[in-house]
């Protein structure tokens, strides 16, 4: 969560988050292979942050901001078996999730006037996606990230403000890890836009409530081609669209 915050030099938040997801593979002809569904508030967690305010003047600010999201649930799957292949659609079953997403973060805010404001900044951040689609079937994604940011914000009266937020991150090392076959894939690309609507309310000078919907967009690319038993496996291109509604609170102390 950004938090944009003057009157004190440090904020802790804590909110709940609901996400849906709609990720699905294809293959290199661009035909469907398998997909994982859930719809908003299916997969729950809590996102947990904490912010610094390094400097302030009286047109602009700086912030550093750390943030670590935990998340778990079911999503259903629909696809075909591993080892025997088949049309998609042959096999349909409940996959078990746990994502972990973290971030450091630099923004830098300027006050355009007393009700607008613009922020530009970068972060650094880590990606953990595990995918249980059976006790003998186990992906497990994970990647680094760069974190480039935008945002404005508009204070409508006195308590209420808006925001509008937009990152792409930039994947690093995307590896997926396969269990079943002690196997290893090196994805291509990993590149994830991110656009977020906050919008918050100021019970007092230290307390603040927000909710928060963000909508993700996720491309990763086809993995090397691996070997086992003589037989050639890869990961194939995969594109995802996510969202998440989050209701928080956050402390400035």
């Amino acid at each position: 969560t950004t938090l944009l915050c003057k009157e004190a030099d440090a904020t802790a938040s804590i909110s709940l988050v609901g996400m849906s997801m709609d990720y699905r593979e294809y293959t290199p002809y661009g035909e469907l292979i398998d997909s994982e569904e859930a719809s908003l508030g299916t997969i729950v967690g809590v996102d947990m942050g904490l912010g610094y305010l390094l400097s302030t003047r009286s047109d602009s600010y700086e912030m550093l901001e750390a943030n670590v999201i935990l998340l778990g649930g079911d999503t259903l799957y629909t696809g075909s078996y591993l080892e025997n292949g088949g049309a998609y659609g042959s096999v349909t079953s409940t996959t078990q999730n746990i994502l972990v997403d973290m971030d450091v973060a630099y923004s830098y805010s300027t006050l355009l006037s007393p009700y607008l404001e613009l922020s530009y900044g970068i972060g650094v951040g880590y990606h953990y996606w595990r995918r249980a689609l059976s006790a003998s079937q186990v992906e497990t994604y994970t990647w680094y990230s760069l974190r480039p940011a935008v945002g404005a914000k508009y204070k409508m009266s006195e308590r209420f403000s808006v925001e509008l937020l937009a990152e792409y991150q930039y994947g690093i090392n995307p590896k997926m890890y396969l269990n079943s076959f002690d196997l290893e894939f090196i994805l291509s690309s990993a590149n994830i836009l991110e656009v977020s609507l906050p919008i918050r309310y100021q019970y007092n000078k230290l307390i603040e409530l927000f909710c928060t919907m963000v909508f993700q967009k996720q491309s990763l690319g086809r993995s090397n081609l691996v070997y086992a038993g003589g037989v050639g496996y890869y990961e194939p291109d995969s594109k995802a669209e996510s969202q998440y509604l989050k209701l928080g609170v956050a402390f400035k102390f």
